[in-house]
This record gives structure tokens, sequence and C-alpha cells, in this order.
């Protein structure tokens, strides 16, 4: 029993229907805000990934303008190389020296600026395609090598701004527009390059396909770059003027350095414009991210704070009604029950302290109703109890007063009487009116009424046992084996008297004919040991422990007492003067009846102090 019960328990803790309220509500309310957490956590993420992606891609921005000047320094190179004067050859110099340390800044660029694998590749592939350009012996190549090299170096340029691009979530037009710079200025040193050779006359065709090349890359500017419409306009004239000095044979530099003015402001601020933008891009995902992430926070605290409340709103009222339900159920209502059985008022009803209207006050009122209706009832029956004892107290002495005529009547019939035979019948009528009187007696016990015989007379121990076999059916089997000199005081001696007498006809009743009932009594420290000894069937032993606890704790009406009215008036007689009463089985078959009469009954023993 013991494992199948801690089983039950450890079953009923695993299923959600055994838990308590409070672990079920924290459950229902645990589940959206855990969802709400991870979809506010999911968010905070994705505002997260965006700022470090924004960051990343302004890192990688930085790589632009180093390659873009390590591009503007070859090109410078390659227009030097185009001639062979001691000026072009000083300014050939001076250009490779601009590309080494252009090389050294592009690679600390590349360290720095936090390049995926792919731009990381482009920006290598663009410093080993220049080894040539700033190694020993750079200022020995041709110019046609010149001219190979810095257009290769272009087209790797461009493709490290396309990769660049195409690592943004949103591509930035402006680093294509970038390109379309770049193109043109190209183009425009290819055309100094052609213009600065000896062979400039033959080279009169990829003169005019530069230019031609140039105007298309001014175009797409000028319709593009916000901001560079005076730049592109004097990129367009210029470009108009180098073809007519072309066509005439006049062209000398080209506007030499100063050509590339326009083309390097658009560039600057088409870098700068991208960069701003990034910056910006990557700031506000930064603040997006810790905007969301407070309020995310300041949801949840919300969230949590407002489900707390509700389970409380939720929790407290119905642990006030439990623990008032639990109050009224095991204290309050016994407690009124017990002081109206004792014929007391019973406390004004405590209402429970729930003041709402809803469902949880509601059922405070039922338990404040259901309290007041058992009080109701218990009072209702206290009422038809008392009803009941009246009833039993006149039924009783209507009996007794008719049993006292009738043994009256049967004394005058035998002080007349003189045929043994009709003595003997009248004496045998005087025996059972005495019976009757006892269990009119009953009645008066039933009915917690006092006996009238208390204090009328008093009786040792001897004469009580031979007064209690008297008052039996038949009393010549009953065998009295003491005769106790002890007094029993005039108050108890009447009941004490009726309890034997019970115990005796019981014995008698529950035995064989043959067999003889014992009486027998014993002097103690704690008072006289009475008891009575049968031969008969016994009782069950689980139905002898619950007689036992009748005997010592005062039995209730009941069906079964009912059939033991016997034993019931025992019980109350016995809890009205403190007397000891208890059943055992012998060994040889039969019960024995013991029972105890306290020093506080009997006059002649001294007094223990309670």
């Amino acid at each position: 029993m013991t494992q199948d019960a801690a089983r039950t328990r450890r079953e009923a803790g695993l299923s959600v229907a055994g838990w308590p309220l409070s672990r079920k509500i924290a459950l229902a309310l645990a589940i959206p805000l855990l969802l709400a957490a991870t979809l506010g956590g999911l968010r905070v993420q994705n505002d997260l990934a965006d700022s470090r992606n924004a960051g990343s891609s302004a890192d990688q921005v930085t790589i632009i303008q180093p390659a873009v000047d390590y591009l503007t320094a070859s090109e410078s190179a390659m227009v030097a190389a185009q001639n062979d004067s001691a000026a072009s050859q000083g300014d050939l110099i001076d250009a490779i020296d601009d590309i080494t340390t252009s090389a050294e800044t592009l690679t600390q660029a590349r360290d720095e600026a936090n390049l995926d694998e792919l731009q990381a590749a482009h920006v290598n592939a663009l410093l080993d395609l220049s080894q040539a350009m700033r190694g020993e012996g750079a200022e020995n190549l041709g110019p046609a090598t010149w001219i190979a090299l810095v257009r290769q170096l272009e087209s790797s340029v461009s493709q490290l701004i396309t990769s660049v691009n195409a690592a943004q979530e949103t591509p930035e037009p402006r680093l294509e527009q970038l390109s379309q710079a770049m193109s043109g200025r190209l183009s425009l040193a290819m055309q100094q390059g052609f213009v600065a050779t000896s062979l400039a006359q033959s080279s009169s065709q990829e003169l005019f396909s530069e230019i031609g090349v140039e105007a298309s890359a001014i175009d797409r500017l000028a319709g593009s770059v916000e901001g560079a419409e005076e730049q592109t306009a004097a990129l367009r004239t210029a470009n108009t003027r180098h073809a007519g000095q072309i066509r005439d044979d006049s062209a000398t530099n080209l506007d030499g350095r100063d050509a590339y003015a326009p083309y390097d402001e658009i560039t600057q601020t088409l870098i700068s414009g991208v960069t701003t933008s990034l910056n910006d891009a990557a700031s506000d995902a930064r603040r997006n991210a810790l905007i969301g992430a407070v309020l995310t926070l300041l949801a949840l605290g919300a969230a949590i704070f407002i489900a707390f409340a509700i389970a409380r709103s939720l929790l407290v009222p119905i642990n006030r009604v439990r623990e008032g339900a639990l109050a009224v159920a095991r204290h309050r209502l016994p407690d009124a029950v017990a002081r109206i059985r004792a014929g007391q008022e019973p406390e004004p009803i405590k209402p429970i302290d729930v003041t709402t209207n809803e469902e949880i006050g509601q059922v405070a009122r039922a338990v404040d109703d259901l309290h007041r209706q058992a009080i109701h009832l218990a009072s209702g029956e206290a009422q038809l109890r008392q009803t009941v004892n009246a009833m039993f107290v006149t039924l009783s002495r209507r009996s007794n007063s008719l049993v006292n005529q009738q043994l009256a009547q049967i004394e005058r019939l035998e002080h007349d009487e003189e045929d043994p035979k009709r003595l003997e019948s009248l004496f045998r009528l005087d025996h059972l009116a005495s019976r009757m009187r006892r269990t009119a007696d009953s009645l008066l016990i039933l009915a917690d009424a006092p006996n009238r015989a208390a204090g009328q007379f008093s009786l040792t121990v001897g004469e009580a046992l031979q007064a209690a076999t008297s008052g039996v059916q038949d009393y010549q089997r009953v065998q009295i084996l003491s005769h106790l000199g002890t007094r029993v005081g005039d108050d108890a001696a009447a009941d004490v008297v009726h309890l034997l007498t019970e115990l005796v006809d019981n014995a008698l009743t529950y035995s064989p004919p043959a067999e003889p009932v014992r009486l027998a009594a014993k002097l103690g420290s704690d008072g006289v040991t009475i008891t009575v000894t049968d031969s008969g069937l016994g009782v069950p032993p689980a139905e002898l422990e619950q007689l036992n606890r009748d005997l010592q704790h005062g039995a209730e009406a009941t069906p079964d007492t009912a059939r033991r009215m016997g034993l019931f008036v025992v019980s109350r007689l016995a809890e009205r003067h403190g007397i000891l009463a208890s059943l055992a089985r012998n060994p040889g078959g039969g019960m024995t009846a013991t029972i105890v009469l306290p020093p506080s009954i009997l006059p002649e023993l001294p007094q223990t102090a309670p």
C-alpha cells in the first residue's frame, strides 16, 4: 500500500492535472513570455547582425581609396614612361616611388579592412600584378608594357570595387559610378600617353578611340552622379577640345595633370559619400540594435510584471479561499457543531477575506453560504436532538410511573398470596418489571438526563455487583467472585449499578445458556477494577477495536450503536463519571469486559490531584 501510494503521488507530480495551481499558472504565463523573449531575442540578433554587416561594409569600403590611389600613381608612371626625355624619366622615377608608397598603404589597408576571401584575393592580385611597376628595373619597362599593366590594373580595381559592392546588403550605385569615373580617367591617361610618344601620328586611331571611351564615361557620369554637374561639364568641354587638338595635330600634353582634377573631385565625392553612407548605416544599425534590445527588455519586463500581477491577483484570493475553506472544514465548522451540541451559541461566521465579485469571489461567498447552511443544519439537528431527548425523558418517566404502579400492585399481591406457585409467578413479574424500569432508565441516559435515583442511596462494590445481578433475566448463571466492601459515592451508585447490569446482561445474551458469567472486583492504586467474563463467541478484532474506541471516547448514535444499545448506554455512563471501560478477548474463548472505577467516585479512597 505504501509503494502504491508513493507511485500515485509520483504519477500525480508528473501529470499536469496533479500540479498545484501556482505551477499551472506559471506554466501558462511562461509559454507566451518565452515565445515573446525568443522573438525579441531574434529581433535583437537580427539588428546586431545588420549592425555587424554594416560595420563590416564600412570597413571594406576603406580599401577603395588606397586602391584608387595605387591606380592613379600607376597611370602617372605609365604616362611618364611614354617619352624618353630627361624630364619624363624624372617624372617616371617619382611616379614609381609613389607606386611603392601606395602599395604599402594598400597592404596596410588590406590588413585592417576586414575583407572577405574574394576581396582579399583581388587586393593580392593587384599587388602581384603591379610587382613589376615597383621593382628594380621598373624604369626600363617599355611604353607598351606600361600600358598593358595599367589596363590590367584598372580591370582588377574595377573587380575589387564590384566585389565590395556585391558584399553589401543593398548595392551602392555610387560604387558603380566610381568605376565609370576610373574608366574615364584611364582613357584620359591613355590619351596623354599616346600624345607623349613619338609614335603619336601612327596612334591617332587609338587616340580617337580613347576620346570616344572617355566621352561615353562622361555621359554616364553626367546622368548619374548627383552634384557633379560642374565637373562633368568641364570634362565634356576638355574632351571636345582634346579631340580638336588631336585632329589639328596640335596636341602636346592635353592639359597635363590639371586635366585629372575633375575626375579626382568626382572620385573623392563618390568615395566620401559611400563611406559616409555606410558609416551612417552602421551607426543607425547599432543604434537600432541598442534601441531594439532596450525596448525588448522593457517589453519583457513589463510583460513579466503584468503576468506577475495577474498571477498574484489570481493566486492570492484563491489561496485565501483555500485557507478559508480548510479553516471552515477543519476548525470553525467542527467547533461550531461541538458548541451547538453542548448547548452553547456558535461563534459568528467570519466571511472569507475575498471582496471581489468575479468567479473567485463567488466561490468565497459560496463557501460562506455552505458554512452558514451547515451551522443552520447543525442547529436544526441539535434542536431535533433536544426534542427527541425530551421525548425520551417523557416516555421514560411515564414508563417508570407505570412500572412503579405495576410493582406496587405486584407487592400487594405478593403480600396477600399464600400459594407458592403463584407467589413464584409474582416474583417473576416483579423481576420483569424491574428490567422494564432499567430500560426506561436507559432512555433517560440516552437523553443525557440525570438519574432520578442519584444521591438517594449508597452501596459498596459488592452490593453493586449483587444489585446488577438482580436486574438481569438469568441471574442464576451469574457467579460473583468478590464481595469488596469499598463504598461507591451516592451520586454514582445508581449509574454504576446500571452500567454493570448492562454488561452482565450483554454477557448473558452472547454466551451459551449453560455457561456461567463471572463477576470479580479488585482494589488497586488507580481505583476498583471490575471484570465481567463470559464464554461466548466473542467479537471480531476489527469490530472489537471500534467498540473499545466507542467505550473510551463516547459513542455517537449510529445504526451500529443502535444494534448494541447496552454498550451505548455503558459508554454514556462511563463518560459521565470518568469510568474506564474496555473489552478484550479471552484466551479460551469469550469476552471480558473491564471497568475501572476512579477514586473520584470512591469516597473512601484518597483523592489524587488532577
